[in-house]
């Protein structure tokens, strides 16, 4: 199987290269949208058959796979989140010629007369605001982002504010490189209360660096009720997250999260993380909202709902654990837990009552879990706190 991908603009009047005009002259099976027709389709051989990339792929996959050859007609460049891509995944031992145009986002750079090279590319096209998130968390002070007919500029503008980042500017690029391109430059605000043509990209380019602290202190944080004692505080927090390993984790379960300032600290400081957040009390909905946006953490999803009474198999399954508050029910809670964590996944608490230090190790170990981390640590006035970690043995019970 041979895929030629070719590039193109949307300008009206494309002209390929000699080599590209060979190809096309000498071939029969094209492919691409019904708008990529219309620009090619005085350069095809009169005899040809198109076979048009419709929505769902499957059957127009299914449909190259009884063909030699065929040209296949993308906007831009296949390869930068296109549809090469997915003819790669699909076809992994066909072989491939690229004749590749400008992506987009160049386009929309060039016309801005912007340095490119250190921008953060990221795609909303049909994809969840997981990677916008992260590199937004990561600081990033250029981001460079493909939309799709949801997640369009006004609605990516209100997600940043939303999250708290109010330190970006905004670039629309709408129609790049046809004849109605328009690219505009504006506040995140102003671009909230537009509308755009349907095919645009953005372009976020840092005004300031938010500030960042590690150990972000609990005077900080909106609390529950007034009652700051209820939090983590910060010493415990960093102690444990840094025995956890979260940094070759990918998802984190943050059990009882009252202010969400667990879930924050190592969110902030592991942007890759996917932090899934869970409390009983309604009236820490409202908290755990003012704390992400206050402290620009996007991409923490919570639940407010008695733990024990959720259909769990609905969430990414963590391979890192932390339970924060228990009800009295930890027991019950970590055979929940178990049945979801993989070999070598951690779980931890901080348990100020030795009962609750004595439940969770022994609860784990009659489990199979091996003791990784424990320590009683005295802060100032307060009660000491066991930090515990356990990590699930790879060996069969």
């Amino acid at each position: 199987m041979r895929f030629i991908l070719i590039g193109i603009s949307d300008t009206s009047n494309y002209h390929p290269e000699k080599e590209v005009t060979s190809l096309i002259s000498k071939s029969f099976h094209f492919s691409g949208g019904k708008r990529h027709y219309e620009r090619v389709k005085h350069l095809l051989p009169e005899e040809h058959q198109w076979h048009g990339i419709t929505i769902p792929l499957e059957p127009v996959l299914m449909g190259y796979e009884s063909l030699d050859s065929i040209v296949v007609f993308v906007s831009g460049d296949p390869f930068f989140y296109g549809f090469g891509a997915t003819l790669k995944r699909r076809f992994p031992n066909a072989s491939f010629q690229n004749f590749p145009f400008f992506n987009s986002l160049q386009m929309h750079s060039h016309v801005i007369n912007l340095p490119y090279e250190e921008m953060m590319c990221v795609s909303c096209t049909g994809r969840p605001w997981d990677r916008l998130n992260r590199a937004l968390l990561e600081d990033q002070e250029l981001i460079g982002v493909l939309t799709d007919r949801k997640k369009r500029p006004e609605v990516i503008a209100k997600h940043l504010l939303d999250a708290g980042y109010d330190n970006y500017e905004i670039s629309v690029g709408e129609n790049l490189g046809g004849t109605s391109q328009r690219v505009v430059s504006m506040s995140l605000e102003e671009c909230s209360q537009q509308t755009f043509a349907p095919l645009n990209n953005i372009i976020l380019k840092q005004k300031q660096s938010r500030d960042f602290t590690i150990g972000v202190s609990n005077d900080q944080f909106t609390y529950l009720d007034g009652r700051p004692n209820m939090m983590t505080k910060p010493v415990y927090r960093l102690h444990t997250i840094s025995l956890m390993e979260l940094h070759c984790r990918n998802v984190f379960w943050d059990i009882g999260f009252c202010t969400g300032s667990v879930s924050i600290e190592a969110q902030r400081l592991y942007p890759k993380l996917k932090c899934i957040s869970f409390e009983k009390r309604e009236e820490s909905r409202s908290i755990i909202e003012e704390n992400i946006k206050k402290f620009g953490v996007p991409g923490i999803s919570y639940t407010i709902g008695d733990f024990l009474s959720l259909d769990h198999s609905q969430y990414a399954k963590p391979d890192a654990v932390f339970i924060g508050g228990h009800g009295g029910k930890l027991s019950e809670i970590l055979s929940i837990v178990d049945s979801y964590l993989p070999a070598n996944g951690v779980i931890a608490t901080n348990a100020v009552k030795e009962e609750s230090a004595r439940i969770f190790i022994d609860k784990l170990l009659e489990l199979g879990y091996i003791e990784q981390a424990n320590s009683k640590i005295k802060l100032d006035d307060f009660n000491p706190v066991n930090v515990i970690v356990m990590r699930k043995s790879n060996k069969l019970k």
